[in-house]
């Protein structure tokens, strides 16, 4: 049994959004789809409805490969525009091989298809309305890239002769007043007579699509290819034409009836599997859970340290870099680090003027700017959680310190004072101003006060200790 793998790119640079999908088998792929378009598609619902329509059926019950910003850009594009997420079996995050982007220059199966298709038919043929709604491929601009590209070209006027209705060929018949009757052959081979080359390019250029030798060469290597999209096969089983492709270059020994037989038995396989389909909730499970985090910080910054210190702790182990391609500071480095032919190259150059060129930008995704955003908070926070337990630490140590200079300054104020009351008693001595006796009460009522302070003073120190 074979697991097809599916590669999307889904990433926006500058004002362009690149949308490529790759299929592989072990260690073959396929493009399937390529396209480069204006990024305001992201904001208008029909246009994008129109896009999403040509890859949805490769995105329905398979395996997906896709980088974690890109399938998240993808997420809220969709519900934004109300539009039902696809039922993937299987997604494996940010392992996108760039070395794919080398090759969204190759025509996908499908787009061969139509080229097939689109052969000999008018420019303003009706079936191409019904091709676009039956395949899911917009047909105007496929048409376009196609003759962009070389492949078709509308400029074939002698094998446009042919393919013109009888309308067309009298139309000319009248413009140019010529001698011819009978039916369209008549009619053809008058007009070729009559009319010099430039008046034959001039009447029939630009009426019909036409292969080109680099059209044939395509279309003549994928035979293949296009008996499969015509065979019972393709509808019976509602196989796709890509997986078809894969397996006919991996089992090149096969024919054509024994590819066809192993893919309906590979596809009949995988129903039988119990389909297990990717919870899109799980991309965004972890970031819910740290902003209910950080808004419960918020809510209780004025609570006590140990409160706070806790839910910046929660909050920290919550925060993990490694649910990112890279941190929030290496984002914005890398980002800025980033040459220009380096970006030019995810993208055709055709498809930009010079003047795009010189001016472009790097876009960065929201979630790396919230993520940026709520780095710098967490920071803020952890510094904050420093600083408190760096106080707590020298908290007890400064305000001891603090008490003991305060007592030392009193008890330096009481001694002064003391000795100013021995100095004065002193010098009253010395010059007999005062009798024995006075001097005696004096005495005793210095010493009473002397005591008093004494006493007190032991007790605010036993106070303190």
């Amino acid at each position: 049994m074979y697991d097809f793998t599916y590669h999307m790119k889904f990433k926006i640079l500058g004002n362009k959004l690149n949308i490529s999908l790759f299929l592989s088998i072990e260690d073959y792929f396929t493009p399937v789809y390529s396209r480069v378009i204006d990024k305001e598609i992201l904001s208008n619902k029909n246009m994008f409805r129109k896009i999403y329509r040509e890859i949805e059926e490769y995105l329905e019950n398979s395996n997906l490969i896709i980088n974690t910003d890109e399938l998240k850009l993808l997420h809220n594009t969709l519900t934004d525009f109300h539009i039902s997420l696809p039922q993937l079996l299987n997604v494996t995050l940010d392992q996108y091989d760039s070395f794919l982007d080398d090759y969204e220059h190759l025509l996908t199966p499908k787009q061969i298809i139509f080229l097939i298709f689109a052969d000999e038919l008018a420019v303003n043929d009706k079936r191409f309305a019904n091709w676009e709604k039956e395949n899911h491929l917009d047909v105007e601009y496929h048409l376009d890239m196609l003759v962009r590209r070389g492949y078709l070209t509308t400029d074939n006027y002698l094998k446009n002769i042919r393919k013109s209705n009888r309308d067309q060929l009298l139309n000319v018949v009248n413009k140019h007043r010529l001698d011819a009757r009978g039916d369209n052959n008549d009619l053809i081979r008058e007009i070729s007579k009559q009319l010099t080359d430039e008046q034959l390019c001039e009447s029939f250029k630009g009426t019909h699509y036409t292969l080109t030798e680099k059209g044939k060469k395509i279309v003549k290597k994928s035979t293949k290819i296009d008996d499969f999209h015509r065979s019972y096969y393709k509808y019976a089983s509602n196989l796709k034409i890509e997986e078809f492709h894969l397996i006919t270059i991996k089992k090149s020994e096969y024919d054509f009836l024994g590819v066809c037989k192993l893919i309906m038995v590979n596809s009949n396989n995988s129903v039988v599997k119990e389909m297990k389909y990717f919870d899109w909730k799980s991309l965004f499970e972890k970031k819910a859970e740290l902003k209910k985090d950080f808004e419960e910080v918020n809510s209780k910054v004025d609570t006590s340290d140990e409160e706070f210190l806790d839910l910046v702790s929660r909050v920290s182990a919550n925060f993990n870099h490694g649910d990112k391609q890279k941190s929030s500071e290496g984002n914005f480095n890398d980002l800025s680090e980033i040459k220009q032919n380096e970006i030019i190259d995810d993208y055709e150059v055709d498809d930009l003027s010079e003047e795009e060129i010189e001016s472009e930008l790097i876009e960065v995704p929201y979630d790396i700017e919230e993520n940026y955003k709520i780095s710098q908070s967490l920071n803020s926070y952890q510094k904050r959680k420093a600083r408190f337990e760096k106080q707590g630490s020298i908290n007890f140590e400064n305000e001891f310190f603090k008490t003991k200079q305060r007592k030392t300054k009193k008890n330096l104020w009481l001694l002064l004072v003391l000795l100013v009351l021995v100095v004065c008693i002193g010098s009253l001595v010395y010059f007999e101003i005062l009798e024995f006796e006075e001097i005696k009460e004096l005495l005793s009522a210095a010493y009473e006060k002397i005591k008093d302070t004494v006493n007190n003073l032991f007790k605010k120190l036993k106070n303190l200790f």
